[in-house]
Order: structure tokens, then sequence, then C-alpha cells
């Protein structure tokens, strides 16, 4: 009996075992490899340009793996004379920020004819991320792709998973809209996108494109196809990947149940439109059930004219619904079908006006708090003594530095306090803080701001700025916040976000839009400068793949400006503390050097060194002026 008994419990405890095992996702090593190679003739919209590709397709191929994956990523810049580089959207890059790719802050590019492998964890992410070069403006020709990670078992259930990759589109190359952009001519009005694209397939208007000198333009270019079987749960990850434009994006007919919001899991909410700002990402189930039983409906993607300083020619993006048993088109994966739909776009109902700011996380969470430290940063873009109209936060265009990154500088051992103010480094030194931003845009326009190596929680935001702290506290949602990487500010409005900047590096927090990007709408969080050399105990030579040769120099670099101090963030010793910061003059050299490296991309020729590409718009600055940056306990 005994022994019966201790057979019985033995099989119960393997019953336990595997059941456990059986249930745990056996983490793997994802290798792949990126090719980026510029494509002279390729027609997405019907007019034919250069573009810039990953794996020479455009949108680049999907990466596709399971959160606590390890990613090997090798990239190899085949683009001649251009250098570039590879960021992973929305990844923490815990212990690796020197993976982050973002030139010229995390590493220098990549120069042609070089490999950089990208090796890093995913370990507590999961969602719909993308990747994209992070020099330049080449991610607006055409250098991204999709980056998604599953969950080891998925909350919402659905039988079809797709990406729509969505973005606005130039019949000319990025860069060579550049010079204009940042002159006085251009009284600060970013270039206006052609058309647009979903999965790397649009239509142009061929009548404004030939009245401009294009030569050819096909008026039935093909549309992407995205195909799916009746009665399937169908989910659709969105990504807008573009350079300026928002998009309303909507199915024909079909209601959407939105479900995510930059990699955050949401509790349903039913929508019949939905708007993607520039870097965000949103996942939508369908239920296909063709309503209208006509086999074929219509996605829509429309750009928000509102948010662009004069009309797109083509703001709509199109793509097909086809259903794959649809009596229409028996050859139901045939993405050449000259078949179209004939469906209506969907009538907006009362849920599509709930902010998204006010929707509810799957497994909500409080706002971390007490708040250690407030940050005011006040946004603006207007003109400067040169009449050119230069972006700023709390008074500083940022730029880089020359001929090497921020992070490998600290690697090295120099003080955050010795950067210039151009370089807007802010620093934080306890892990266990929490930062409160008050984002105050002065700008008539939206700008989209992605904060890198982190996620922010977003506790409320308004169109009538700034912010109001009589006013608009009680608004302020503390108790089951939304969190996201990229946030959106409304023109004239504001923002408030808290974060945790427990994460040692050095991270971006900019503008997404590409424009603004190039002209200085960001600035740098060095997050424990201690922290951040013990993670690379040999200095540079713990770097990979000779990673602190790509950089002009392995000295600490000379500063063009006077170093004055940056702010330090300890904890104040009285209840509000005041950073003055000497803003010092500059000239227009440095811009026209950047301006010359970015049109490498057209003029293949002109070999230059990968620092005068990253000298921003500092140099329009002119004359000394003082400024206060404030934190409040």
């Amino acid at each position: 009996a005994i022994s019966m008994s201790l057979v019985h419990l033995l099989f119960i405890l393997l019953v336990c075992v595997g059941c456990a095992w059986g249930s745990h996702h056996h983490a793997r090593v994802h290798e792949f490899y990126l090719s980026l190679e510029e494509v002279v003739h390729h027609r997405p919209d019907g007019v034919s340009r250069p573009i810039l590709t990953v794996n020479g397709t455009i949108p680049g191929p999907i990466l596709r793996v399971t959160s606590g994956d390890t990613i090997i990523a090798h990239v190899t810049n085949r683009l001649g004379s251009m250098e570039s580089s590879m960021h992973f959207h929305g990844m923490f890059q815990k212990g690796t920020p020197h993976m982050d790719g973002g030139d010229p802050v995390t590493q220098c590019a990549i120069p042609s004819g070089r490999t950089l492998t990208y090796t890093f964890d995913t370990t507590g992410q999961s969602g719909t991320f993308w990747y994209h070069s992070h020099t330049c403006t080449q991610y607006g020709d055409g250098m991204t792709g999709a980056f998604i990670i599953d969950n080891v078992k998925e909350t919402y259930d659905y039988d079809e998973d797709h990406v729509l990759v969505i973005t606005d589109w130039y019949h000319n190359m990025t860069a060579s809209y550049l010079p204009y952009y940042l002159s006085s001519a251009s009284q600060g009005s970013e270039p206006i996108p052609d058309s647009s694209l979903i999965n790397g397939k649009g239509r142009a208007n061929c009548t404004n494109a030939l009245s401009r000198g294009v030569k050819y333009c096909d008026p039935a270019s093909p549309l992407s196809r995205v195909s799916v079987s009746r009665g399937h749960v169908v989910r659709l990850r969105i990504i807008n990947v573009s350079s300026i434009a928002m998009f309303n994006v909507s199915v024909d007919h079909h209601t959407m149940a939105l479900i995510e919001l930059d990699s955050t899991e949401i509790k349903r909410h039913d929508v019949s439109h939905i708007v993607v700002n520039v870097a965000q990402r949103a996942s939508v189930l369908i239920k296909a059930n063709d309503p209208l039983s006509v086999g074929q409906y219509w996605i829509r993607a429309d750009m928000m004219q509102d948010a662009l300083d004069s009309p797109s020619p083509q703001p709509y993006g199109r793509a097909i619904l086809h259903y794959r048993d649809s009596t229409e088109n028996n050859n139901s994966d045939n993405s050449n079908s000259t078949l179209e739909p004939s469906t209506q776009e969907n009538e907006f109902i009362p849920s599509d006006s709930v902010d998204w700011v006010d929707l509810v996380p799957l497994h909500p969470v409080p706002a971390p708090g007490p708040v250690t430290y407030r940050m005011i940063l006040d946004v603006d873009i207007a003109p400067n003594s040169h009449n050119i109209s230069v972006p700023t936060i709390n008074g500083i265009t940022w730029a880089p530095l020359k001929g090497a990154n921020t992070l490998q500088q600290i690697i090295m051992g120099k003080h955050t306090s010795s950067f210039p103010p151009s370089n807007h480094v802010i620093t934080f030194t306890n892990l266990s803080s929490v930062v409160e931003v008050i984002l105050n845009n002065y700008d008539g326009g939206e700008h989209p701001f992605h904060l890198h190596g982190h996620d922010v929680y977003i506790l409320g935001r308004g169109p009538n700025g700034p912010y109001n702290e009589t006013r608009d506290r009680h608004k302020l949602n503390v108790i089951d916040p939304i969190k996201r990487d990229t946030v959106s500010v409304q023109g004239g409005g504001w923002l408030v976000f808290r974060f945790q900047p427990n994460n040692p590096g050095v991270w971006l927090f900019h503008c997404h839009i590409t424009w603004h990007m190039e002209a200085g709408l960001a600035m740098i969080l060095a997050v424990d400068p201690v922290a951040i050399r013990a993670l690379y105990p040999k200095g540079i030579h713990s770097l990979p793949d000779h990673m602190a040769t790509f950089c002009n120099t392995t000295t600490p670099a000379t500063m063009s400006t006077t170093p004055t101090s940056t702010p330090t963030l300890t904890a104040p010793s009285q209840h509000q503390m005041m950073i003055i910061l000497s803003h010092q003059s500059g000239c227009l050299l440095p811009l026209l050097l950047r301006l010359l490296t970015c049109l490498s991309s057209i003029l293949r020729p002109l070999a230059m060194p990968r620092y005068l590409c990253m000298v921003l718009g500092h140099g329009l600055r002119s004359g000394t002026r003082t400024f206060s940056l404030s934190f409040s306990m």
C-alpha cells in the first residue's frame, strides 16, 4: 500500500512538472540579417524614385519573436557613400544602452561597407514595435519595418494577425528637402508629403505629380491587400512610420476593437476610426463577417490635414481587406487583382471621441509616486534673429557632439556637467526617483515625443496650455494611467507624464516628426553615469564590433562651445531650485555642413565625415539668452 501511494505521488508530481514545463516558454535566440540597400528605381505609389530599404523591400521584413527571446540582428550597410544605424523603437535595452541605435547619442553611424550586430533581450516586453534608421532623414525614404514580440500567452483570442505599416511619402529623397526647410524661406513650414503608403504601396495624385515635372505616374498603381478568412477574428497591428503625418485609420463596415497602444494592452474599446500619430502603434480586432457580402472592403488611412501647413495632393491611403473565399476573386491571395472595393467609409460613433489618454490599461497600476522631481519642459518653434524657425525645449536647440556620441564619452569618464548646453543633457543619479514631466507646447502643431529606453505613465493632457496647476491638477489620472513610449501633445496644449529613471543609459527624448528632430527638437536624459560605466568594465573596449571606431575620435570630443554646467538632478535642499543656463552664441556654418552631408543621400559621390551630418541647428542661434529650468518637490 505504501509503495502504491509513492507511485501515485510520483505520478502526480510528474504530471505537475509536465504541465508547468509545457506552459513555460523556452527563451530562444533569433538571428536576423538586415542589409541596408538603395533601390534606384522603385514606384511604390506609381512615381519612380530611389528608395532606401532593409533587405531590398519597403517596408523591411517583419521581425517576430516571443517575449524573453534574445535578438541578434546583423545590420550591414550597403548604402554606398551613406552611413546609417538601426533603432528598435520601444525597446528598453536594459543593460545594453549601446544597442539602442540612437545615432549619434548611443552610437556613431555604421560606415558604408561595415556591419554592426545588435544584440539585446526582450524579457518583460511584448506587443507591437518597429525598427528604423536613426540617421538623418533616412527612415522617411523607406528604411523601416515591423518588430513584433508575441506574449508567451496572448490575452485576447484571435485567429489571424496582420501588420499595417502606414507612412507618408515624398517623391524626392527626404534629405533634399532639408536645405529649404532649415532656411528662412520656409518660414518654418514642413515639407508636405506627396502621398501615403500602406505596406509599401499607394497611389499618387498623378495629375498633380505630372504638373510638377514627374515624367511618369501610374494612376492604377497596385494597392496592398490583406486577405482574411470569413468568420475569423483578425488582429490588425497599425504602425505609423511617417515623417510628419498623423493618420485616421478605419476599415469600411467593420467595427474595430482597440486592444493595444504602443505595446500596452488596454481594455477593449470599440471604435469606427482611430488616430495614430508618428511612431505610435495600435492593435485592433475585427470580426471578419463580410457584413455586406461583397468580399472586399477599403482599409483607409487618411492624413489629418489640419496637422499639415498645407494640404497634401494625395492624403488618402488605401489598402484592401479581402475575403479569401470571395467569389469576386478565386485567387484570393493575388495581390495584382484589378478588382477594388466600392464600399463607403464608416460613420463616426460616440466612442470615437474618447481621448486615448482616457483609455484604461488591461492590467492597471497606479502611477509611481511620490514625485521626487518635477520637470517643466516648454516646447516651441519660433524664428531666431536670422528669421529661421528653430525648435527649442526650454530655449535650447539640441545638437549632438561632433565626431563622438554621448554614451561613449560617459563610458570614457566624461562628466555630464562638461557637455555643452546645446547637447542638452539632464542627469538623473537616483534610480529609485520618480519624475513628473509637464510638457507645454507653445507651438501650434501637435508633437509626438518619444522617450528611448522607457515607458511613461500619461496622467493627462489638454488643449489649453500651458499647464495650470490650479486648473488642471484635478484632471490628472494617477489611479490607472495608460503607459506609452510615444506621447502626443496637442498644439498649444499640455501633457503630464511620470516615469522612473531606473534604466542606466543615455536616452534621447525627441519629437518624432523627422523635420523637427533634424532641426533639433530633442534633449538627452543620462541615467546614473556611474551605473553606466559599471556596464562597461573595460571602457570602450567593452563595446562590440569595434563600435568605438565608428566615431571620428576615441578620445573625449572637442567641444565647439565652451562647456557650461547642465542640470544634475539630485534631491534639492529647498522646495524649488532654479538652474540658470547660458545659451551661447553660434554660427550658421555647422548647419550648412550638416545639410551637405544629409544631401549625400542624393549626391552619392560625396563621402563626408559622419560628424558633418549630425551637426544640427545649434549653429542657427545668435546672441546670448538666459532661461530657467524649474524642478519642484
